[in-house]
């Protein structure tokens, strides 16, 4: 069996974006701020965005760069292209108070999951882009089938069993999206693109 090996890091995502001011304005909402803004060869405008509290960030890398086109297209949900993009948080309780910060944000989610070896929040930005958010549990609780195969599926995610085993009532009233953690960094670890019956996902789940 062939592991990716730990010290892999995929660079940050780029978003072509069309309506740069409605799109900022979306990821500032979810905790994410400017942290640097250029021009490329081609003169079109680049955000390079991050946390606007004290994360630390996985090889100081951007967690985003949004690409401004002015001239970019509107795509559907069920064109090729990206699917979503994935951002690790650091364990669970980070999980939670992300889930809370955000919904009481105003920002609507398109699902939760539970995963097996994972729990996921979805969601998408105002161009239609997709996000999960989403935590690891650790790889000694991975199910596995009578083969040694790890085990995966998509099945509702517990919410209130969520909030409930992870925050105090101080901590629900005083909720912050992308808590730091111990033991890992928040991170994007991960891209779906979708082109027919491809993806490509850069994960290492130790399944290849």
């Amino acid at each position: 069996m062939h592991k990716i090996p730990d010290n892999i890091r995929i660079n940050s995502p780029v978003l072509r974006i069309k309506n740069i001011d409605k799109v900022l304005a979306f990821y500032e909402r979810v905790g994410l701020q400017v942290s640097r803004k250029y021009q490329s060869d081609t003169d079109n405008v680049l955000y390079e965005l991050g946390f606007n509290h004290a994360v630390y960030q996985a090889d100081n890398l951007p967690l985003i760069i949004l690409h401004y086109d002015p001239n970019a297209k509107s795509q559907s949900r069920h064109s090729a292209g990206l699917y979503h993009y994935a951002i690790l948080v650091p364990d669970r309780k980070s999980l939670a108070s992300t889930y809370l910060a955000l919904r009481d944000s105003g920002v609507h989610y398109d699902g939760f999951a539970d995963h097996l070896v994972s729990e996921s929040l979805y969601l998408r930005d105002p161009e239609n882009n997709g996000i999960e958010i989403y935590r690891d549990r650790p790889s000694i609780e991975w199910p596995r089938n009578s083969e040694g195969h790890i085990m995966m599926d998509t099945s509702p995610l517990d919410l209130n069993a969520l909030v409930a085993e992870e925050l105090n009532q101080e901590e629900r009233e005083n909720v912050k999206a992308f808590l730091e953690g111990q033991g890992s960094d928040t991170c994007i670890s991960g891209s779906q693109i979708l082109k027919g019956q491809s993806s490509f996902i850069m994960k290492n789940w130790g399944l290849i």
